[in-house]
């Protein structure tokens, strides 16, 4: 009891605009990842007109979060920033439903990626308003980011029924639309200051990250990228394999249920133990995890095995997605707020990667998984070879000092 008051009472460390505008654009997020694919098929769009638009978008992602990012953060992330982003989004997604010339998708998927740069200035925000540790702050803000990813596929289901009852008008890219919008009021909530010393984070990070050592920063960002990789790999790949062995539609969707409980339940634990041992070791940890997820699958087992595997998988997509950017953040020398951005810059080719890799394997059988295995050996060598990389071994007792 004590324990759980003290996890909800980590929320109150972080202000309630930071909170609302995460949840709304985690809300947007879960709507479009379902409704821009059928979208996009429903107006006539190929296979490779599909696929480049989303390459397209995660090169648009990448870019600004590595260019734009580090300037709206240096300037402290005005609040009109955050709602620039959310109406230039709204405006690609207007250019999408308008219909037209299909070259028309390629601007449009790089006006509707600048959105992928509010979760990280969010996080910015966070990291110079709340008092936590890094691992505390991205496990609250990943919480509610995936309580609202639910929500926007709840949101999905209200608009695909609003459609068949209205008509075109009510279309799930319309209700994006209003969603967009509705993160550029939320943008504009009132914030509190930040403390002093904040708006000079970055450039002192800056003086931090030059005494970096490259090798060291690339060994971090390639181990978050095949962390991803193999997270990405399965969230493709496990519904057509389940398919396959022709598990019903509705035992699938299960599946990924089971992976959402079991992730908001072990974020907080995941935190505290990265808080004590360090991102590196709390990482390491994780990949075991995903070594295990992933070997469970291609060892097969039927319906029994796949739902603990999800179970597994579970640690690893929270662990990664919640302490891959306190690492990326302690490797850069650059607090949280550099590694959220330098996060999802990785991640995008992460996940280009994860798609790709099993296209070398025939069909959806259960080689594909270990493709995912390699993965995460291949990331939790990375991990283990930072020691070396520093010449010492004088971590994790300083990972997370604040």
């Amino acid at each position: 009891m004590h324990d759980d008051d003290r996890w909800f009472g980590r929320f109150r460390e972080v202000p309630v605009a930071v909170s609302a505008g995460v949840l709304v654009n985690a809300v947007f997020t879960g709507l479009v990842t379902v409704t821009l694919p059928l979208e996009l098929a429903g107006q006539g769009a190929s296979k490779g007109q599909i696929a480049a638009f989303f390459i397209i978008g995660a090169l648009t992602a990448a870019t600004l979060v590595l260019t734009v990012g580090p300037v709206v953060r240096r300037i402290g992330v005005p609040r009109w920033s955050l709602t620039l982003c959310a109406v230039v989004s709204a405006g690609g997604l207007v250019v999408v439903a308008a219909g037209g010339p299909a070259w028309r998708l390629h601007p449009a998927a790089a006006l509707v990626m600048t959105m992928s740069l509010t979760y990280p200035l969010y996080v910015a925000v966070a990291s110079n308003l709340a008092g936590a540790s890094a691992a505390r702050i991205v496990a609250v803000l990943r919480t509610i980011f995936v309580a609202g990813y639910l929500g926007g596929l709840g949101v999905f289901s209200l608009a695909a029924a609003a459609e068949q009852a209205f008509g075109p008008v009510a279309a799930p890219i319309r209700w994006a639309i209003g969603l967009a919008l509705g993160a550029a009021l939320v943008a504009q909530l009132p914030r509190p200051a930040a403390a002093g010393g904040a708006a000079a984070a970055d450039g002192s990070a800056a003086a931090g990250a030059a005494r970096t050592t490259k090798l060291v920063v690339l060994a971090a960002a390639l181990a978050v990228l095949l962390m991803r990789a193999a997270d990405s790999l399965r969230q493709v790949y496990l519904p057509l394999y389940a398919l396959g062995e022709d598990i019903p539609q509705p035992l699938i969707s299960t599946l990924f249920a089971v992976t959402v409980a079991v992730e908001v339940l072990v974020l907080a634990p995941l935190s505290s133990i990265s808080d004590r041992f360090g991102s590196r070791w709390t990482l390491l940890g994780v990949c075991v995890t995903g070594v295990l997820s992933f070997a469970t699958v291609a060892l097969g087992g039927g319906y029994p095995m796949l739902v603990f595997s999800q179970a597994l998988y579970a640690v690893f997509a929270a662990g990664f997605q919640s302490i891959g950017m306190v690492l990326l953040g302690d490797s850069l020398r650059s607090g949280l707020s550099g590694g959220a951005g330098a996060y999802t810059a990785v991640i995008q080719v992460g996940a280009t990667v994860g798609i790709v890799a099993p296209l070398v394997v025939p069909g959806y059988s259960v080689a594909v998984f270990w493709i995912a295995v390699l993965f995460c050996l291949g990331a939790a060598a990375l991990l283990l070879a930072d020691p070396l990389l520093r010449g010492r071994r004088r971590r994790p007792a300083h990972d997370h000092a604040h």
